[in-house]
């Protein structure tokens, strides 16, 4: 009976499907789907090229040059970065900027569907924000190569990143802001940011700009706390504050290595958000906050020429949740400089000191 019953309603509503799936989809298309033929992409790629006797692509046939970049373009009235940033995105194709220093900011913020390629290309600042709301949030961003910033690196209300290299250098003899760097961050609203290699030679400090700038690698702790942020190998050779801070869920790292960390002035920096007062003063080369469901593979810290209280600090995390590191390797370990986690919140395969 039920059976019979399952067949009569399978008859009645597989003609209702059929004639449904018939009707003419009346539905406009959204024109900004709609993939561009190769005709309009030579179409626009023509209204922003300059010097013709660069190949398309290279970003010096649509006027960038180090004494062109901040220059308006002819065509298109946008100084001559934003115009090929514009390009990228209108088109698709992928850009290419050449081993030289433009003083200026590489600016990509609200940007979508953009691939850059860089060959040691060194700009000012980074940033991929969505400007505190008013912009989209920058998405499908590829930066292939290896990119150089003599400012910092910031990425916030951002998802689908990729980077290939990124190199934090201080350079105040050749920077326009004529500063130490202010390190790799990564504030709210992160989601799915892969990097494969990241290097900062020196994390600054000292004086009212930098009172905010807590450690060289810091992934922000908060209500929208970054989530799924990926590192292959982090690299951080000198920081005169925290070498790594952490916070947020479900980050992979491969390896990170600190060389050393607290060699420079705490006294004007601000404490992180929830902690207490104390902990600025608790300098640590890895310092994880409200962290759960991450993986790292491997710390190495060398505390030789580091100062600080703590080696390494764990102070909040999710016991259903907890984060997992392989290996914590300590190079010439000293008793005061200890390690400091809560092992119910933290697994922690094996540390070494030597």
């Amino acid at each position: 009976m039920i059976m019979r019953k399952v067949y009569l309603c399978m008859l009645v509503i597989l003609p209702v499907a059929f004639i449904i799936s018939c009707q003419p989809n009346t539905k406009k298309s959204d024109p900004a789907l709609k993939s561009l033929s190769q005709k309009e992409i030579d179409s626009i790629e023509q209204t922003y090229a300059i010097d013709s006797t660069f190949n398309k692509g290279d970003v010096r046939r649509y006027g960038i040059s180090p004494e062109t970049i901040r220059k308006s373009h002819p065509v298109v009235k946008k100084n001559n970065l934003a115009a090929v940033l514009d390009l990228a995105e209108k088109t698709g194709m992928s850009l290419n900027f050449p081993k030289v220093y433009y003083p200026i900011n590489l600016n990509l913020d609200g940007r979508k569907n953009i691939k850059l390629h860089f060959d040691e290309t060194a700009f000012e600042e980074i940033r991929i924000t969505n400007r505190d709301g008013k912009l989209d949030k920058p998405e499908n961003v590829e930066l292939l190569g290896t990119l150089v910033s003599y400012v910092r690196f910031a990425i916030t209300n951002a998802s689908k990143i990729k980077i290939d290299t990124i190199l934090l250098q201080s350079e105040p003899d050749i920077s326009v802001s004529k500063m130490r760097n202010k390190g790799f961050y990564v504030y709210l609203g992160v989601e799915d940011l892969q990097v494969k290699y990241v290097e900062i030679d020196d994390l600054g400090s000292g004086g009212e700009s930098f009172k905010n700038i807590r450690a060289a690698f810091d992934i922000s702790e908060g209500i929208d706390a970054s989530k799924e942020v990926s590192i292959d190998a982090l690299y951080v050779k000198s920081s005169d504050r925290y070498g790594v801070h952490i916070a947020g869920s479900d980050h992979t790292f491969g390896k990170i290595t600190i060389d050393k960390f607290g060699v420079g002035s705490i006294e004007d920096m601000n404490p992180y958000g929830n902690s207490n007062s104390g902990i600025k003063k608790a300098i640590a080369g890895v310092f994880m906050d409200n962290c759960t469901g991450t993986f790292i593979e491997e710390i190495e810290i060398d505390v030789e020429e580091s100062i600080g209280k703590n080696t390494f600090i764990f102070e909040k995390g999710d016991i259903y949740e907890p984060t997992q590191i392989e290996i914590i390797t300590i190079l010439n370990y000293k008793d005061d400089l200890p390690l400091d986690y809560p092992p119910n919140v933290l697994e922690i395969g094996e540390i070494i000191k030597i």
